[in-house]
């Protein structure tokens, strides 16, 4: 979620996505903070904690990639 000098992975999946719109994405953070939680929300990206299986990266992304 926080990435080096200030940027966040929100910031960084629109920049990609800025590009490449069909892109999934979704955020794998440690952070439970509330007021990152809310961003994540706002932002409409799917937020998953670490430590995150496999399983549980997928049964997330595969419908997202369907629908897009």
């Amino acid at each position: 979620f926080r990435l080096r000098d200030g940027d966040s992975g929100i910031d960084a999946i629109r920049a990609v996505q800025s590009i490449k719109p069909e892109v999934t994405a979704a955020l794998i953070t440690g952070d439970t903070a509330p007021d990152r939680i809310r961003d994540a929300q706002a932002a409409g990206v799917p937020l998953l904690y670490k430590p995150v299986s496999i399983d549980a990266l997928l049964d997330l992304l595969q419908p997202l990639s369907r629908a897009a």
